[in-house]
């Protein structure tokens, strides 16, 4: 809507891109000072044949047009890099619990004696619980345990061994 109209002569047309690029406060007299500038005007101010064109060729429509096609334009440029964000904040939590998993299944709980175990594996636990909540998060789950009827389940260091024992029997 705000390209060269039929018939709109090009002196007008240049003198609206001008008025449209001035933004959404934009005002006539504004535009003029600067088309006065450009073109050697003599006059403070728009005058009646500003205004006509203005009226004839529907400057202030097409102008508003214009700023809400870069509203528009702005609002998916923001859309798409909050996509772009989260798609990256997913992938980071993939990477992670995947090596947070893999580090509990070498773990070698057998190996370790309860003390050890209890020292070491907290943190992995936590972390990989924390992973869970963010990814949860990112993909507008509730938290665990926050569903309906949904129960937390918790284990302790001694609970992950005897799971990476029972594990290794069934491997067998």
């Amino acid at each position: 809507m705000w390209e060269r109209l039929p018939n709109e002569p090009g002196n007008w047309y240049a003198r609206f891109e001008i008025y449209r690029l001035l933004g959404p406060k934009r005002t006539l007299n504004q535009a003029y000072r600067m088309a006065a500038r450009l073109e050697g005007l003599r006059g403070k101010r728009a005058g009646q044949g500003w205004s006509e064109a203005a009226r004839r060729w529907d400057w202030t429509a097409r102008a508003e047009a214009w700023d809400q096609a870069q509203r528009e334009r702005l609002r998916a440029g923001e859309e798409d890099r909050r996509f772009d964000a989260r798609e990256r904040r997913l992938q980071m939590i993939d990477q992670l619990l995947e090596t947070v998993f893999d580090v509990l299944l070498r773990a070698e709980m057998d190996m370790l004696d309860s003390e050890e175990a209890r020292t070491r594996l907290p943190t992995l636990r936590l972390l990989f619980k924390d992973l869970i909540g963010a990814q949860r998060a990112e993909l507008g789950l509730p938290a665990a345990g926050q569903e309906a009827g949904a129960e937390t389940v918790r284990f302790t260091a001694d609970d992950l061994m005897a799971a990476q024992r029972e594990l290794e029997r069934w491997n067998e």
